[in-house]
């Protein structure tokens, strides 16, 4: 009895089985190593800006001024410091993110997103504050009075000429720059959903 010839397996047409096909993509690692570090230095810069700032800018006008001449002093309100503390504490979700993607796991990017919505609307009202906050500064009576002194002395540079608005124009989108690529990236549904969800299933074989 002559035996059945062997029969071909049939190719996947399943589109969950195609997907399981493709290579193992290589952006979640990149990606998510690059919010690691940035969320990292995030902490970092923004922390040592707060101590500095805040709680040091009297000590440090004192110490890189002349003997008895230092730029009046800037008085952060608490709003300003409150939205400087939670831009700050933005650094540790935009971590935990990117963990998250490096790992593979499909909370990557809800974890991005959260971020990209919560820490853009911080810098914005963070840079409107700010804002208000120098152009008050430069206009009190002391800065007028010690620039009109001091029109040569290169510490009050930063405080002629529109310096403040150029500094905020310039620094707003420096700082909304990644959160900008972590939307186009994460906002589309196919192609980070589809990754990350590929690895969890191949983790569930």
């Amino acid at each position: 009895m002559a035996e059945a010839p062997p029969q071909e397996s049939t190719p996947p047409t399943i589109p969950d089985e195609l997907e399981l096909l493709e290579p193992r993509p290589k952006w979640p690692t990149v990606v998510g190593w690059l919010s690691v570090v940035l969320g990292l230095l995030a902490l970092v810069s923004n922390g040592s800006g707060i101590v500095m700032n805040v709680f040091l800018q009297s000590w440090l006008a004192s110490v890189t001024a002349p003997a008895g001449d230092p730029l009046p002093t800037m008085t952060f309100t608490p709003a300003v410091i409150a939205f400087m503390m939670l831009k700050l504490a933005w650094g540790i979700p935009l971590v935990i993110a990117g963990i998250a993607t490096i790992v593979r796991k499909p909370a990557g990017r809800p974890l991005h997103l959260i971020y990209v919505i919560g820490f853009s609307i911080t810098t914005l009202i963070a840079s409107y504050l700010g804002y208000q906050m120098l152009q008050a500064y430069i206009n009190s009576q002391e800065v007028v009075q010690w620039l009109a002194e001091h029109p040569n002395d290169p510490r009050g540079m930063g405080l002629k000429g529109g310096m403040s608005t150029w500094m905020t124009l310039i620094g707003l989108p420096v700082s909304l720059a990644y959160p900008t690529f972590c939307l186009v990236w994460f906002a589309p549904p196919g192609r980070s959903e589809r990754a990350l969800r590929q690895d969890a299933e191949e983790e569930l074989v």
